[in-house]
């Protein structure tokens, strides 16, 4: 989960949906259940973003700048 950084939480018409930065500046929209960047989004709260890399380590990612 290095170099992934949650730009943002909002609450969409399809559920709650969280903003991710790579290393390399690549953006994603996700909600939980997405796979992106080698990770699958956890859950979704309101201040982090609970990630499970491909060895099944489920860890939180806060908000950048909280």
């Amino acid at each position: 989960l290095r170099g992934l950084t949650v730009i943002g939480v909002m609450h969409a018409h399809d559920g709650p949906a969280a903003v991710l930065r790579a290393g390399r500046g690549r953006i994603a929209r996700v909600q939980t259940g997405t796979t992106v960047f080698g990770v699958t989004v956890a859950g979704i709260r309101d201040d982090q973003v609970m990630m499970t890399d491909r060895f099944g380590r489920t860890q939180a990612v806060i908000i950048a700048g909280s």
